[in-house]
Order: C-alpha cells, then sequence, then structure tokens
C-alpha cells in the first residue's frame, strides 16, 4: 500500500526521464526472491514481456510468472549476468533489486549505470539500498 497513490493527489508527471520511458528501455529484469513476491502482491503481472530472472538462495522458490526463471546459487548468478551483459539486444538490464541484490552485484563490478526512482514514503525498515 505504500505505493498506492495518495487520494485527491495528482498522478505525477513522468516526463522524459520518468518510469514509463525507463520500462520501454528493459527487456531483461533481475529480481531478488523478496522483491518478486512484493511484485506479485502489487496484482496481475505486468513484466511478461520482459524476460524475467529471480535470484534466490532456496531451489524450492515457487516461479508462477511468464517469461521467469529461478536462478538458485552464487555462481550460477555470477554466470548467467556476465552472459547476460555480453549479449546484445538493443535494451537494458534492470537490476530491480532488493537491496542484498544490488550490493551483490555491486560487489562483483555487474552495474554499468544506476537511475534511482524516488518513492516519497518512509519506509523505515527492510534492506538498505547501500549496504
Amino acid at each position: 500500500e505504500w505505493l498506492d497513490p495518495v487520494p485527491g493527489e495528482p498522478e505525477p508527471d513522468l516526463g522524459p526521464l520518468g518510469f514509463v520511458p525507463f520500462l520501454a528501455s528493459v527487456d531483461t529484469m533481475l529480481m531478488g526472491r523478496k522483491g518478486y513476491l512484493k511484485e506479485l502482491s502489487f496484482g496481475p503481472w505486468t513484466h511478461a514481456e520482459r524476460k524475467t530472472y529471480v535470484f534466490s538462495r532456496n531451489k524450492n522458490t515457487e516461479i508462477t510468472t511468464p517469461n521467469t526463471e529461478l536462478v538458485v546459487g552464487e555462481e550460477a548468478a555470477l554466470e548467467l549476468v556476465r552472459r547476460l551483459r555480453t549479449e546484445s539486444t538493443g535494451k537494458d538490464i534492470w537490476l530491480y533489486g532488493g537491496g542484498g541484490l544490488n550490493a551483490w552485484c555491486l560487489e562483483k563490478d555487474l552495474v554499468d549505470e544506476m537511475l534511482i526512482f524516488v518513492a516519497p514514503v518512509a519506509l523505515g525498515r527492510g534492506i538498505p539500498l547501500f549496504d
């Protein structure tokens, strides 16, 4: 509910550097298990046109969405991300996160560029964006 619009407030102007144009620029998503589960809680899956990889330490993580694959273990994750970075599709890879996956990718030097979108809500808990 923290991403729901505020009643009575106008919808934000996403502009040329907003979220909608950003979504059009990516064809692959990398998500942690918790982020995947949170995204599922928002309603129908809206990323079927993007190849999505869900990273988890648990091989029993259930994947219920189309065009989505589970990646288990650090070695498999590293191999996959390195391979994806060498394949040219003309579009970008979205490191959806969360904080643990973001930190791991930064540590392994797998991030070329960071675009940070701010949701103007103080959450108060969770994994920090940067460890």
